[in-house]
């Protein structure tokens, strides 16, 4: 049996604080988990915001980076909504770290990834909780999540996000590794 070419996808789970990563195998039909991890950037408040955000933004893209190179695609889920200044901050800085990326990427947004777990509801519907998305990989992917709750939310998420992407990546498998 021929062995099937295999997209390297990295998945992320983008927030200023807790970033969850995910690397995944895609063989055109299904996901296998590689390793899943957390990228935290904590304030330092004795840096003033403007320095501690370049600070911040510079971690995040040092840890980043690396990750990037043993990927073929990249799907991130970014935050949406934001209802106040740092909220909208945190937008931004994410929009400029994907903007950063080389590899070709599938921006997902959260509810979308929430959604994919429950189709059928209407649009102005409660999406999946944290918790039923956690279940949810943790039954696709068993032990494949950290034990703590505050960390495997994030990479839940990440690799949710690439769920939701499956189509835009079948596509993209078809015309790459084939």
């Amino acid at each position: 049996m021929d062995k099937r070419e295999t997209l390297k996808v990295l998945a992320l789970d983008l927030g200023l604080t807790n970033t969850g990563t995910a690397l995944l195998s895609f063989d055109g039909e299904g996901f296998s988990v590689d390793g899943v991890g957390i990228i935290r950037t904590i304030p330092d408040k004795g840096l003033g915001r403007a320095l501690d955000d370049i600070r911040r933004c510079r971690l995040w893209l040092a840890e980043l980076k690396p990750l990037e190179e043993s990927a073929d695609a990249i799907v991130v889920e970014y935050p949406t909504g934001s209802q106040n200044a740092q909220g909208f901050k945190a937008y931004g800085m994410c929009m400029a770290v994907m903007a950063s990326f080389s590899k070709p990427l599938f921006p997902i947004r959260p509810d979308q990834s929430k959604r994919f777990l429950k189709p059928n509801q209407k649009q102005n519907t409660k999406a999946a909780s944290k918790q039923e998305v956690i279940d949810w990989v943790s039954m696709k992917h068993p032990g494949v999540l950290d034990k703590r709750i505050t960390v495997a939310e994030h990479q839940a998420d990440a690799i949710l996000a690439a769920y939701a992407a499956q189509p835009l990546l079948e596509t993209h498998y078809e015309n790459h590794c084939r």
